[in-house]
């Protein structure tokens, strides 16, 4: 979060040495995204001072990277785009049968998935008034969250009960890296309704797992779901279009399984490897430019 970056920032003047950063999520793009819910004044001052004296930002996305330069006054050259990782050895299609079992989950009902935070930003309003539009037998599982999010989750199970769908929303609070797999698995469809996401790496641990997305058409899932593909993007932040796209995919299970195979085939360009050797170019590059300057010892 930004907060590191003033760290970084005051090491790079002590060391003398580069300083490299990556956000998560912008104060900035937030209050534009979601007007009801304000990020302090003084965060984004302090992404801002941050942001204008790191050596360079990796950006999860190309709209991450144009948010930078348009709203924070980066230099483009500053801002290098490399996305998000995903191991794709731990999310990997499983048995369907098997997850559920484990998960204690019905078998002969078709399942849709929220996996985030539990905020307004995330958009799980939209996802249940979606599903109450949506015909047909499924369930909705939301996982995230945790007892801090209490009160936002009783607002949410009102909500439910007014749309008239509480007997088939289920809430899970949120588990470990280690489980989440499961629960990918055990769904049909993974829905990211979210009002802004700076790369969207639930519907990429979706996809690795085999799973068609429904996503907002926003920030980087415009760079992570291939409309038409890998799921569909939605544009309007209004729940008619997400259930359209949910019925669409609840009534045809071919055509979830074609969307999964190549969800799963799509993800090869997320695998750590390849990330993680885009992330070193990075720094091979800065580090080149700082050869012949006197740097401190950490630049080696």
């Amino acid at each position: 979060y930004w907060l590191s970056g003033w760290v970084g920032q005051a090491l790079k003047a002590r060391w003398n040495v580069p300083h490299v950063i990556m956000f998560h999520t912008l104060g900035e793009v937030k209050n534009r995204a979601h007007i009801s819910q304000r990020e302090p004044d003084y965060r984004i001052a302090g992404e801002r001072l941050v942001a204008q004296g790191a050596d360079r930002i990796i950006c999860a996305s190309e709209g991450e990277r144009r948010a930078l330069t348009e709203h924070y006054g980066v230099p483009p050259a500053r801002a290098v785009q490399v996305p998000c990782g995903v191991d794709t050895d731990h999310f990997r299609p499983r048995s369907r049968v098997r997850a559920r079992r484990r998960l204690c989950l019905p078998q002969d009902e078709p399942l849709v998935l929220y996996v985030g935070r539990i905020e307004p930003l995330k958009g799980i309003d939209i996802l249940l008034r979606a599903a109450a539009e949506t015909e047909g037998r499924f369930c909705l599982l939301v996982v995230g969250g945790d007892s801090r999010d209490a009160r936002r989750k009783a607002e949410l199970r009102r909500l439910a009960a007014e749309m008239g769908i509480a007997e088939r929303v289920f809430f899970q609070d949120a588990v470990s890296h280690e489980r989440l797999p499961l629960y990918y698995n055990a769904a049909d469809i993974c829905v990211v309704p979210s009002y802004y996401e700076s790369f969207g790496l639930v519907a990429v641990e979706a996809m690795a797992c085999g799973v068609p997305v429904v996503a907002s058409r926003v920030g980087g899932l415009l760079e992570t779901v291939r409309h038409g593909e890998t799921g569909y993007l939605v544009s309007q932040r209004c729940p008619e279009p997400f259930a359209e796209r949910l019925e669409l995919l609840l009534d045809n299970e071919l055509l979830r399984r074609s969307l999964g195979r190549m969800a799963r085939s799509a993800v090869e360009r997320f695998r750590w490897a390849e990330v993680a050797s885009q992330v070193e170019d990075v720094y091979h590059e800065l580090v080149s430019q700082y050869r012949g300057v006197a740097v401190g010892a950490h630049v080696a």
